[in-house]
């Protein structure tokens, strides 16, 4: 059984939470310059934000001059994130899906595959996993797509990241190769087919 309390031990320890909540908020939001230990030593806050938000800004250029649409999504497929990749592959702006489930935009006939690889990752069967789906682009064309699925590995709850791209820029890279192949290894090819 719980033990009760008076009104006023309520009172008091709801504005001690409220204060310990706000200390928190405080230290999270770039307000509080250091902290100073109880031995004395200073610990400088500001520097350290600074970097991670430096940090934090170039990842997110990173992230967004990559050709591939890089999604994270939580345990129950929701979206978390989208990269600008989104925009530039099926139409979509990078925050448009964040919050739908990410499966209602994978063809019905290709669900199996795609939650397939999903599972086998987010119940850590397989560290990664490919599969390969129709995506409903903005426009309401299906794009084929070739994926791989990962974890991420944090310290929070298990998020999955699934990296796509559509088969036309698969194609495109691949046949922007074939030309360099080719010269390189036709003549040769010629040549020991001449040379019987």
């Amino acid at each position: 059984m719980l033990p009760t309390l008076n009104s006023e031990k309520a009172i008091t320890l709801a504005l001690s939470l409220a204060k310990a909540e706000n200390a928190i908020n405080g230290f999270t939001s770039g307000q509080v310059d250091a902290i100073l230990d109880s031995e004395g030593n200073t610990y400088l806050l500001r520097p350290a934000q600074e970097r991670l938000r430096r940090k934090e800004k170039q990842m997110e250029a990173v992230l967004d001059a990559v050709e591939d649409v890089i999604t994270i999504v939580d345990r129950g497929g929701e979206i978390l994130y989208q990269n600008h990749a989104t925009n530039r592959q099926f139409g979509y702006e990078p925050d448009e899906l964040v919050g739908n489930l990410f499966f209602e935009c994978v063809h019905e006939d290709d669900l199996p595959e795609a939650f397939s690889a999903f599972v086998d990752v987010i119940e850590s069967f397989h560290d990664s996993a490919h599969a390969e789906f129709r995506y409903l682009a903005s426009d309401g064309e299906w794009h084929h797509v070739d994926s791989t699925v990962s974890i991420m590995k944090d310290d929070s709850s298990p998020k999955v990241l699934i990296c796509m791209r559509n088969h036309a820029s698969s194609a495109n890279l691949m046949l922007r190769g074939i030309p360099r192949w080719l010269g390189a290894t036709l003549p040769k090819f010629l040549k020991k087919m001449t040379a019987f």
